[in-house]
């Protein structure tokens, strides 16, 4: 009889840590993959955050009358040979100057939005991160549904 009574019991436990090890296994992957697309989205709002500063200090100096620094290479050479060639009109170079600045000003727009939106993916899924991390160690405790995307 007792023999009975441990295996059962044996059984019992044994039934019960797979349980928990497979809960704790899913929600590990959950926050490693959660972790990997907020550092991801952390990143490409960064590089969108670098992208703004970048286009406001380019469109700052078109005001200023330059050049500016920021623009692709291509671009700098164009404007500044333009500069220099005495068929332009001074027509023309305002208006060629006009159609870069115009281009500055249209990408800057989506860049911002890009930004926020990038920001609160990777703030999202940080949060996910951290709950998934607790509950990959504490896997008996109940887990609350994730809350929408932003």
């Amino acid at each position: 009889m007792w023999v009975i009574v441990c295996f059962a019991f044996l059984f019992g436990v044994g039934t019960w840590t797979a349980r928990l090890g497979g809960a704790s296994r899913q929600y590990h992957q959950k926050n490693s993959n959660s972790r990997t697309l907020a550092e991801v989205f952390g990143e490409q709002a960064w590089k969108s955050e670098s992208d703004v500063k970048l286009r406001r200090r380019n469109l700052e100096e078109f005001r200023e009358g330059k050049v500016p620094d920021g623009l692709l290479p291509a671009q700098k050479d164009f404007l500044r040979d333009l500069d220099q060639d005495p068929k332009a009109t001074p027509e023309y170079r305002k208006y060629r100057r006009k159609l870069i600045e115009d281009g500055e000003k249209l990408q800057l727009a989506p860049q911002e939005g890009n930004a926020v939106l990038f920001r609160k993916f990777a703030e999202h899924h940080g949060k996910l991160a951290r709950k998934y991390d607790r509950a990959r160690w504490h896997p008996w405790l109940p887990v609350e549904p994730d809350p929408p995307v932003p």
